[in-house]
């Protein structure tokens, strides 16, 4: 599946060769958005040069990479708190790095290895929550965190009872690895 341009190309690429760590039970619960549904789901943000967008949980970093890549914004945040993933990302973080060394004079990503409850993530303006494995609890404590942060979006595939500030806007599908998911849309 080719494409016109380059860094599409790239991504796909990406995509296909990223392997899903066997360890522990990572395979049994980890999975992601599928490439074309989330380039699909990107277009429906409004992007502005001074977003930092945030990962809450992002795995092998494919989705921070696609942002990074795809849109010209200030910062690309990934929060992992699972060593295996986390590793996995930098090692994609160093290959970007390598193959686009321009894209980082003007913008810039990393990654954390750490539990996003604990993380200060007040700079961030865009947020993905893309774990349907989340707790509730879990959820409702980082829909507390929201409401007291300066993220002006959040894209979540479970709804967040807590999140108050930042209002339901719409429903969006995703096809995703394990099934086809609806992604919460807050504004």
């Amino acid at each position: 599946m080719l494409t016109n341009h380059p860094i599409e190309n790239y991504l796909i690429h990406t995509y296909q060769q990223s392997h899903i760590p066997t360890v522990n039970t990572i395979a049994e619960t980890y999975g992601e958005i599928l490439f074309l549904s989330f380039a699909k789901l990107i277009q429906k943000i409004h992007w502005d040069p001074q977003d930092i967008f945030i990962d809450f949980g992002s795995g092998l970093g494919k989705l921070c990479l696609h942002i990074f890549l795809t849109q010209t914004i200030k910062k690309v945040v990934g929060v992992e708190i699972n060593p295996h993933l986390y590793q996995q990302s930098m090692t994609a973080l160093d290959k970007v790095k390598n193959d686009f060394p321009d894209l980082f004079a003007h913008q810039s990503m990393e990654f954390h290895h750490q539990d996003f409850l604990t993380f200060n993530f007040q700079e961030a303006t865009i947020a993905l929550i893309a774990s349907p494995c989340y707790t509730q609890s879990v959820l409702n404590q980082l829909g507390e965190l929201i409401n007291q942060s300066n993220l002006k979006t959040v894209l979540t595939l479970k709804p967040i009872a807590t999140l108050e500030r930042l209002k339901f806007k719409k429903i969006h599908p995703l096809e995703c690895s394990w099934d086809a998911a609806l992604c919460y849309h807050y504004a």
